[in-house]
């Protein structure tokens, strides 16, 4: 007995090319190949830890290093969504630049490892706030308008 594996066309006619066409074949088609991991790769995710209904609002820093890599320090930018941002009044020592109503860039100095987790908080103030600077409510959750669009280790 014989086993067929696949087709073999040695000359096609419009016949044949019709009844091969109608069979169903489907090529072999290789597996997707996913893209090359980045070198320095981090997650950098915010979240609200409590608001301040009389001043301001408190937003944790939260970065898991995924890559193989160390450094001694993260050059991270982050755009505001929701609301205008007015000031950064604690960024847990470390320096804060490029402040505008949309974003700001924080550079955070301290050695990390390869998969390390680096955790800090901020407390933001916004623009015409409701909640006279915090941008929620006392006790109120949230989902966070902060997202990080860039991290570049150094």
């Amino acid at each position: 007995m014989k086993e067929f594996v696949k087709p073999i066309i040695a000359e096609c006619e419009d016949l044949t090319e019709g009844i091969y066409a109608a069979s169903g074949y489907d090529p072999i088609v290789p597996p997707e190949v996913p893209p090359p991991t980045p070198v320095n790769e981090w997650n950098i995710r915010c979240e609200y830890r409590n608001h301040n209904s009389g001043s301001h609002s408190e937003v944790a820093i939260i970065g898991n290093n995924y890559s193989s890599s160390s450094g001694e320090g993260l050059l991270m930018t982050f755009q505001i969504r929701g609301f205008r941002l007015d000031t950064i009044k604690d960024s847990g020592g470390y320096d804060v630049s490029n402040v505008s109503e949309t974003g700001f860039t924080i550079f955070r100095r301290g050695h990390f490892n390869p998969g390390e987790r680096v955790e800090f908080n901020i407390q933001i103030t916004c623009k015409d706030s409701p909640y006279h600077g915090s941008v929620g409510k006392t006790g109120e959750y949230i989902p966070c308008n902060i997202t990080c669009i860039s991290c570049i280790p150094c």
